[in-house]
């Protein structure tokens, strides 16, 4: 299919491609005006070599507590943590649901920890961000390595706590709008090119079936039957 063969499909459907370009729009505006805000709040530790401990001890202090960061970065969302959390707050909602609003992530090249924590609530986004920076914190005795007294080697540092956030996350709503037009428009063409095609066919098989009736009726066999059948009638 050409350009102009899909700009003649689309000029005797354009009625239909409308409706469901209309169809689209209706529905992007439902969700827009119905769709649950989601609020975002962080908190940020950082993992650090313990008090008194001296960095000769290992062969790169940064190479260690970059490593130590990645490993507290990954139980805030394991099942320790967030069952602790979830117990101090009050939560109700399982775990792995939890777990999927929870991202904790290192910061390149540092020991620095972002928990990051998306709720419809921003006051419960800021607690579920503090708590859980508060479990890791309180984990260290029993995930940091110890040093040669038997001391955990590392220790974490509340550096900012997570503040309810102010505004909400999600596309704008010009942008739903124009995405869900956009969407059921392309879909309608889609459709109408399919369509299109479906009618070609029908009329093509339609016409070739009466072409063939016509060479049947012509063809010897059949002349020489219906002209055996009028002379029998006659006589």
């Amino acid at each position: 299919m050409n350009y102009s063969h899909l700009r003649m499909v689309v000029r005797e459907r354009l009625l239909f491609v409308l409706i469901v370009a209309l169809l689209g729009l209706a529905v992007s505006v439902a969700y827009a005006l119905t769709r649950e805000p989601e609020y975002l709040a962080v908190a940020t530790i950082q993992v650090s070599p313990a008090d008194g401990q001296a960095a000769s001890d290992y062969s790169s202090a940064t190479t260690f507590t970059v490593m130590q960061a990645g490993n507290l970065s990954e139980a805030a969302r394991t099942q320790v943590v967030l069952e602790g959390v979830a117990e101090e707050l009050g939560l109700s909602e399982p775990l792995s649901r939890l777990s999927e609003r929870v991202q904790a992530t290192v910061q390149p090249d540092s020991s620095v920890i972002t928990i990051d924590v998306r709720d419809s609530n921003p006051n419960s986004a800021s607690a579920i961000a503090n708590a859980i920076a508060a479990k890791l914190q309180e984990s260290v005795p029993v995930l940091a390595p110890r040093d040669r007294s038997g001391a955990a080697a590392i220790q974490v540092k509340l550096l900012a706590r997570a503040e309810p956030p102010q505004d909400a996350l999600g596309l704008d709503v010009v942008i739903i709008l124009l995405l869900g037009t956009s969407a059921s428009t392309v879909l309608g063409v889609l459709i109408a090119v399919y369509m299109d095609g479906r009618t070609r066919n029908r009329d093509r098989l339609v016409s070739h079936g009466a072409g063939q009736d016509e060479l049947d009726y012509r063809s010897p066999t059949k002349a020489t039957y219906f002209e055996s059948s009028s002379k029998r009638d006659n006589g």
